[in-house]
């Protein structure tokens, strides 16, 4: 009380929204300059960036193409151009790119980023849209916020942006991980912002729209799309850089040199997941710590069922799925299509608590430093197989397993079999007999410690309850198109993984034997691990 007089309540409060809006910038068409707009100025490396520069020239391409058309009714439906992978994979550097190119064109684009790095992020009780309206100004102010804080001050209206833009053409909007804004798990109302952005960027001639995200569907881009609002359109896909070419993958940079053909599947052929992690120190499990709370016990099967059917459908699932938290882990070739990136899959295995698998999964790049030994082959195989049976468990058991008809195992045991007991499949049975069970029905995947077992690289067995019969496979994997030199033992079903598989299997060599096809090995392995078989790896010369 500087005055010595006591204040109301009401009192308090006015003068609370005084000094409030004291701090607070109200931003007016004045204050806009759109020549002011830029990027973050850094530099996009590498320099030898793999199959960036026509991807950017299409996404340009595409943004010249739809800039002199207007919606009209329902003949056209203008639609913005996104580009959509996962995180460190390259979006952000492609729209840096798609930037400076819209430049030299005499386009003026402006450049907005939701990313954590930016100036701009959701304040506590702030509207999606009011965000939108604040990023959109920062860009286009003449005297811009040195700082988050300052950014944090400033509030403007969509009335302001239009009448600045009013009379503006050849303007592009790049939007940098439109996903952090609009989430597609939370229950904001977007159709605000999404009205928005098709009445200032899509419907009127001498606009578009680009945006990057890692959710290439979701409630909050249909509100952008107008899905459900009398204006839907399907947003056109950018193909994002891509590259199986072993030559030039290598040649980014010298820490590239040694990268394998597996090495380059667990990183997804994306060469700037690849340049993170071969250059940088990238932390790959601080990444998805940062995306993953611990989940309930309760809450695991669902996670696991929906991942496991993506995993191997390539079949993106609903809004609602809790997986959908998972996104940034994944890409997205097509429409409602999913993949998810392998190097990130070791991360999600052992969050659903399948840590085994996750261990062989992270030990990939290694086992592919040794190439011509195949145990990086053998290691995708026994991925595959893990996945499989955890699958069986929520839905029909993949054949190639062998299981009764109708079986639903209640438990999957991963185990790694001692060197002393994995001399050969008989020896390996022999130590699993004397463990101790406590789950039915059950299947188990049995992976010998031992560089010189016979005949098999991995076991399973299922059994039903406690007095059933086993039921016994065993696969090896093969680099080519070698077989098997001796026959497995009565009672058991061998199956042979040979990474360069025909299409069609001849007179088997060896008895109690399934050799493969080419299209039985791809169902096996699933959508997101097919490129891991040899047969589609890259040819290199050393």
């Amino acid at each position: 009380m500087a005055d010595g007089v006591a204040r109301g309540p009401a009192e308090l409060l006015d003068e609370k929204i005084r000094l409030l809006q004291e701090v607070i910038e109200k931003v007016t068409a004045e204050d806009f300059d759109l020549y002011a707009c830029a990027r973050p100025d850094i530099k996009v490396q590498p320099d030898k960036f793999v199959d960036l520069d026509v991807r950017v020239e299409n996404c340009v391409n595409v943004v010249m193409k739809h800039l002199p058309k207007e919606t009209e009714g329902t003949t056209v439906r203008v639609p913005p151009a996104m580009l959509s992978r996962c995180m460190r994979g390259g979006k952000t550097t492609m729209l840096y790119k798609v930037f400076d190119k819209l430049k030299a064109t005499k386009t003026q684009p402006i450049f907005i980023s939701f990313n954590g790095d930016s100036l701009i992020h959701r304040l506590d009780d702030e509207k999606p849209l009011h965000t939108m309206l604040r990023a959109i100004a920062v860009a286009l102010m003449k005297n811009k916020p040195a700082n988050r804080e300052e950014a944090e001050r400033v509030r403007c209206s969509k009335e302001a942006l239009k009448e600045y833009l009013e009379d503006k053409k050849d303007v592009v909007l790049l939007v940098d991980e439109l996903n952090v804004l609009l989430k597609p798990n939370q229950a904001d109302n977007y159709q605000d912002v999404g009205m928005f952005l098709r009445e200032t960027f899509l419907d009127p001639a001498g606009r578009h729209l680009v945006f990057s995200t890692h959710i290439p569907t979701s409630t909050g881009l249909d509100q952008v799309l107008g899905n459900g609002a009398g204006s839907s359109r399907e947003a056109e896909t950018i193909p994002m850089p891509r590259c199986a070419d072993m030559e030039q993958l290598r040649a980014m940079h010298p820490a590239c040199d040694a990268l394998t053909p597996l090495e380059a599947v667990y990183l997804g052929y994306v060469p700037a997941l690849i340049f993170s992690v071969k250059t940088q120190v990238f932390d790959i499990d601080g990444r998805f710590r940062a995306l993953a709370r611990l989940p309930k016990s309760e809450e695991l099967p669902i996670l696991a069922e929906s991942f496991l059917a993506e995993f191997f459908t390539g079949r993106r699932g609903p809004d609602d799925d809790p997986v959908r938290a998972f996104d940034a882990l994944t890409e997205s070739p097509a429409q409602n299509q999913i993949r998810w990136i392998l190097a990130y899959v070791g991360r999600m295995c052992c969050h659903l608590k399948w840590k085994q698998v996750g261990e062989w999964i992270d030990e990939i790049p290694r086992w592919s430093a040794k190439v011509e030994r195949g145990q990086d082959w053998e290691t995708a195989v026994l991925v595959a197989l893990c996945l499989r049976c955890h699958e069986a468990m929520y839905s029909k058991p993949h054949e190639l397993l062998g299981l009764p008809e109708n079986a639903r195992p209640a438990a999957v045991y991963v185990r790694k079999v001692p060197q002393e007991n994995s001399t050969n499949p008989e020896v390996i049975l022999a130590w699993w007999k004397e463990q101790l069970i406590e789950t039915y029905p059950y299947i188990a995947v049995l992976s010998p410690n031992y560089a010189k077992t016979e005949m098999v690289d991995a076991m399973w067995v299922y059994q039903q309850d406690a007095t059933a019969d086993w039921v016994v496979r065993g696969m090896q994997a093969k680099l080519g198109s070698d077989c098997p030199k001796k026959d497995m033992p009565l009672g058991m079903l061998g199956l042979l993984f040979r990474g360069q598989a025909p299409d069609t299997t001849r007179d088997l060599k060896r008895q109690r034997w399934k050799y493969l096809t080419a299209s039985e090995i791809q169902s096996f392995l699933g959508k997101s691990l097919t490129a891991a078989c040899p047969a589609h790896w890259p040819n290199v010369t050393r």
